[in-house]
């Protein structure tokens, strides 16, 4: 069998020189290869290629990186389309009809993916959906007319080709559900759990980060922005100010954030940037952690995000404005899911006096986010009974 993965590459205007053409990184650059890198580990009997456009090149540029055959094609931007290889259409041709040959488009509601999709409508044609709204859900929440003509073209006819669809976003999955399209929610991508993530001691944890032993621990990960749902921490962080049960760590934090200065003036803990082996340290001192993005974008179409799930990797319970995308219902039980600032406290004290078991929490999401259980999914959807 070969997957082929089609990327898209949107960082032309940026300064990264690594991904200049011609180096590995140019070659391996999409969200594919991190799957195909773990299919080849494991020995599964799959071959891959890497595929994307790029319109800074002049001819299509081939090369194999650790074990995926990448190929670029040139591109240029077309009206209807956007970014467009003819060089790539033709390459479909030539792969259409072969059975053994799966297409993985990494991404969905792209006019351009959608033509490609047509030209190996008799493979099996996967995608999946990598963030952003439906237009379906444009229309109604936007009022955006555009968006209207491209539900109407995706209903009838743009998404007929593809076999099955993966998604984190429960709003995806039911409009997908509703267009009568196979869809699957699920993680494409997995969590290392045994080589970076492990329940440690608690108070080991603590006192080698310099943590108090007998205080409540609250974590939360990540820069210190709205789009981090701060807006809601810094009136939680007011309204708590005269307990001292908990106490407040704020990992990953830099000086130039939108609220480090907010921050500041309340005297919690801040740790800016930090390895990987202290980050798991920070997880397994916490009581609990809290992630709380609140934007509508956010709740709708990002998925649970990997900060909660590398937590309960560690062993602590979560709450998370975010976990409704959660694809087990299991999770209820080490973790609560806020719908207004308002529910945060509460759900915090909850799981406190709940007495969540660690070994619970690891269980849970080992079972759908591990890299193992990513694949077996993957293989089953790659490997199911072909088109009629």
């Amino acid at each position: 069998m070969l997957v082929v993965f089609v990327n898209m590459y949107t960082v032309y205007n940026r300064d990264m020189a690594v991904y200049y053409p011609g180096t590995d990184a140019f070659f391996r650059f999409g969200m594919g290869v991190f799957v195909a890198d773990e299919f080849i580990k494991r020995g599964y009997p799959v071959s891959f290629e890497n595929w994307r456009m790029d319109m800074r090149i002049g001819e299509i540029m081939e090369k194999t990186v650790d074990g995926i055959q990448c190929r670029i094609f040139p591109s240029k931007k077309i009206k209807f389309l956007g970014e467009y290889s003819s060089q790539m259409a033709e390459a479909f041709k030539q792969y259409s009809g072969r059975k053994d040959v799966v297409v993985h488009f990494m991404s969905i509601h792209s006019r351009t993916y959608h033509y490609y999709a047509h030209l190996v409508r008799k493979n099996r044609a996967i995608a999946t959906h990598l963030g952003g709204s439906n237009p379906y859900w444009s229309y109604k929440n936007e009022s955006d007319k555009k968006a209207l003509v491209n539900y109407l073209l995706e209903k009838w006819f743009f998404l007929k080709p593809y076999d099955h669809i993966i998604t984190m976003s429960r709003t995806e999955a039911e409009y997908f559900k509703m267009l009568k399209k196979i869809c699957t929610l699920m993680p494409i991508f997995g969590i290392p759990m045994v080589e970076t993530l492990e329940i440690r001691d608690r108070v080991q944890s603590r006192q080698k980060l310099g943590l108090p032993v007998d205080k409540k621990i609250l974590l939360q990960v990540g820069r210190a922005t709205s789009e981090r749902g701060f807006d809601w921490i810094i009136e939680m962080l007011d309204k708590m100010k005269d307990s001292e049960e908990f106490f407040w760590v704020f990992v990953g934090v830099h000086k130039e954030d939108e609220y480090y200065p907010l921050l500041m003036e309340r005297g919690v803990f801040i740790k800016d940037y930090t390895l990987r082996p202290e980050l798991v340290d920070y997880y397994n001192a916490a009581d609990v952690l809290y992630y709380l993005p609140n934007g509508v974008m956010d709740l709708n179409f990002a998925g649970t995000s990997y900060v909660p799930l590398e937590a309960m990797a560690c062993g602590t319970p979560v709450v998370a404005t975010t976990f409704h995308h959660f694809p087990g219902d299991e999770v209820f039980e080490v973790s609560r899911i806020p719908k207004c600032k308002e529910d945060v406290i509460p759900m915090i004290e909850e799981l406190l006096a709940a007495n969540v078991s660690r070994e619970r929490c690891r269980e849970i999401v080992v079972k759908y986010f591990s890299w193992d259980s990513v694949l077996h999914k993957l293989w089953e959807i790659y490997t199911a009974p072909p088109k009629n």
